[in-house]
């Protein structure tokens, strides 16, 4: 597929470099409650969407292990239930395009209320990627979760204000810090809240227990693949 090929199709999709600094993270498109998040009127706004977009529509929950074997990121390691619903799906230019709602327990009911976290993913799978597995998270105490999973804390002293907002952690420490250049700190410390982890083919964004109203995940995903791009900078590919 030729570059202008794959930039209309970048285009049809919604996520074409045009629009994908329309990111501002649509930050007012993210919803808390908590009432829509598993109706029938948030899977019939997907799958419209889907059809919109020419994506492919999943709407049942499915555990996370028995739905993709290659998918041994930080966040899919995290608890307990996993289940995705409201899945697009798309190939694209080689790379195959996800989005959906995440959710994964924290422990067993408490009053007989379950808690959970819940989140809307962009996952991008690129068969020619070849990154070190690493986690970024928000400085707080969420973060000492991945921390548990990679056990290595990258630092970044040259980059304050970055550090002051998020961690990074992983187990290839060189790779890592090299893949950081300047215009993916900038994106990063202008962008605060996201979440990523990567792992050689395989990028997964999201926001802690936050959910994107349906008319705002693909600029979402926009932020997905500028950061794709950002990376791929730095040689990952």
């Amino acid at each position: 597929m030729d570059e202008a090929q794959k930039s209309r199709e970048l285009l049809i999709l919604g996520i074409g470099c045009g629009s994908v600094i329309a990111v501002g993270l649509a930050l007012a498109g993210r919803m808390y409650y908590k009432h829509l998040r598993s109706s029938q009127r948030r899977a019939d706004q997907f799958e419209a969407l889907a059809r919109e977009r020419g994506c492919t529509f999943r709407a049942t929950g499915i555990p996370i292990l028995f739905w993709d074997p290659e998918l041994g990121v930080a966040l899919y390691r995290l608890g307990q239930d996993q289940r995705v619903r409201n899945v697009l799906e798309k190939t694209l230019g080689g790379m195959r395009v996800r989005i959906f709602d995440y959710r994964y327990s924290l422990g067993p009911p408490k009053y007989g209320i379950q808690s959970g976290i819940e989140q809307t993913v962009v996952e991008i799978m690129f068969p020619t990627l070849h990154l070190p597995e690493f986690s970024l998270r928000p400085s707080n105490f969420l973060n000492k979760i991945a921390q548990r999973i990679y056990s290595t804390n990258i630092r970044f002293p040259y980059h304050m204000e970055f550090s002051k907002q998020y961690a990074v952690s992983g187990t290839e420490v060189d790779r890592v810090q090299q893949l950081f250049h300047d215009d993916l700190i900038e994106f990063l410390v202008k962008h605060p809240g996201l979440s990523l982890d990567v792992s050689d083919k395989l990028l997964v964004l999201f926001e802690h227990d936050i959910v994107y109203f349906p008319d705002h995940v693909f600029e979402f995903v926009g932020a997905a693949f500028e950061v794709l791009k950002l990376l791929r900078r730095s040689g990952g590919h």
